[in-house]
């Protein structure tokens, strides 16, 4: 690690405070041990692309960065983001759905469905789960990504 960029360590640190703030629901470690900081990546990378919208004027759109979604406003009919969460075992069920708001704007998963391989389940907002059969895919909501994905059980990014 003493040979890693600062860039690596301050991504490393933020995950190890994940790992802490979820009592180890969240790891930067894959089983097999080896660090994963993919997560952390992906919520910086969604989290940055959101502030470049702003920054251009855009208020309202919602991006999925492999199901990562972070949301502002509503769609064009009105309606809220709704995020489904889909079951990776059967690609056209959903296990689960999610409102965006503006108090909860983000939805972030963990597993691969989205690149065809398996994770597993975890809670939104770390309290219900999403579904009562063990299934291989977990996602959390917050505001923003970042506390979404602390809130996953990780290491399958």
């Amino acid at each position: 690690m003493a040979d890693a960029s600062v860039k690596f360590r301050d991504a490393f640190a933020l995950a190890e405070r994940w790992r802490m703030d979820t009592e180890g629901a969240f790891t930067p470690h894959r089983p097999d041990g080896s660090i994963d900081l993919a997560g952390v990546i992906k919520a910086q990378a969604i989290q940055e692309s959101g502030e470049a919208l702003r920054w251009h004027g855009a208020t309202a759109w919602c991006l999925n960065a492999g199901g990562d979604v972070l949301t502002v406003g509503v769609q064009a009919d009105g309606r809220p983001w709704v995020v489904g969460i889909v079951d990776p075992a059967d690609r056209q069920a959903l296990l689960s759905q999610f409102t965006c708001s503006s108090r909860h704007p983000a939805v972030a998963t963990s597993g691969v469905a989205e690149r065809g391989e398996q994770g597993v389940v975890g809670a939104a907002q770390g309290t219900q789960p999403l579904a009562q059969r063990r299934v291989r895919q977990e996602s959390g909501e917050g505001s923003p990504c970042t506390s979404s994905n602390r809130m996953k059980q990780s290491g399958n990014e």
